[in-house]
């Protein structure tokens, strides 16, 4: 099932006047006529395909499918850009890993947090979670600079597959900035010599946040201790801007400052990645749910699955009545 069948079936359904009999005539002819009543309409819609029109829902399909393939594009260059600017060394200050974790793990749990309370809402109508959704507003803004999407309002989706196109666009979005990040950090650490440390204004005793990190590395710390930083490289990667230069401590253990990128890399993959690839599955998952719904919703598909399934009883006399 997908949204191309349920423009079609649209379409198709619209055009036909085909009768009771003929229906159910197409069912008894049928050879292995599915079961299911998707199976059984995608049949019907294959054997009278040529009757219709298609040329306006393929349009449709087709601006949806590009539409979301040049924001999935943007997207993952605004990742990897955005993971430059955070990574960027200039060789007098180490690079403040906070900022980068918080673009990695903390964003990605909020967004994800957001997409789930859209998924549970996704039956409305006017959804303010799922509108406020940068996926949604980048193909408002994509239809008003290029003039496209306007025939989509012909035909009317549901609420219900509407909302969840937004929320499956927007999984593949975040991904994609996602791996953007991620390719920035390892095109970083392979291209140049960086420092990593951690600067906050918060009073965070380097014990306190090693075991912040270590609840951050649960998924992978029993299997790659390596990447988890040591109580050792914490300490001495803590950073203090006060005075603008960096202690002889710092700058006599600068080889070790390097080690904190296979943490960085697990976080990427685990939580901005690995838990993103989770929520595609899931808004997968309920996007055909909905296109189902959907598809049995439309204007016709009640009628003509009635037809084909119930049988046709005629009557006819031998002669007339007597008066």
């Amino acid at each position: 099932m997908n949204l191309k069948f349920y423009l079609h079936l649209h379409t198709l359904l619209n055009q036909d006047q085909s009768s009771r009999e003929v229906r159910r005539a197409f069912a008894l002819s049928t050879p292995n006529l599915p079961k299911d009543t998707i199976g059984m309409l995608r049949s019907w819609y294959e054997a009278h395909r040529h009757l219709s029109d298609e040329r306006e829902a393929e349009k449709i399909g087709s601006y949806l499918y590009w539409s979301t393939l040049v924001l999935v594009v943007l997207s993952f260059l605004f990742g990897l850009f955005s993971g430059m600017a955070l990574l960027h060394y200039n060789g007098s200050e180490p690079v403040n890993l906070i900022y980068y974790l918080a673009m990695v793990v903390a964003l990605p749990l909020f967004t994800m947090f957001l997409a789930l309370l859209s998924m549970f809402r996704a039956n409305r109508q006017r959804s303010t979670l799922i509108h406020i959704s940068p996926a949604y507003w980048m193909e408002r803004l994509w239809a008003l600079l290029f003039g496209k999407g306007r025939k989509i309002g012909e035909i009317r989706l549901s609420p219900l597959v509407a909302n969840w196109i937004i929320i499956r666009r927007s999984q593949w979005i975040a991904l994609s900035f996602s791996v953007g990040l991620w390719v920035a950090l390892i095109a970083m650490v392979v291209t140049k010599d960086i420092a990593f440390a951690w600067s906050t204004t918060l009073a965070i005793t380097p014990e306190a946040f090693h075991r912040f990190l270590s609840w951050i590395a649960l998924p992978w710390r029993s299997w790659l201790p390596e990447a988890l930083p040591s109580v050792a490289l914490v300490a001495q990667s803590h950073y203090f801007h006060l005075g603008g230069a960096l202690s002889p401590t710092m700058v006599a253990h600068a080889s070790m400052l390097g080690e904190w990128w296979k943490f960085l890399a697990m976080a990427t993959l685990c939580y901005a990645i690995g838990l993103r690839i989770v929520m595609i599955v899931i808004a997968e998952w309920g996007y055909r749910r909905a296109m189902r719904q959907a598809i049995l919703s439309l204007e016709g598909v009640k009628g003509l699955l009635r037809d084909m399934q119930e049988p046709l009883i005629t009557t006819k006399t031998s002669g007339s009545e007597p008066l």
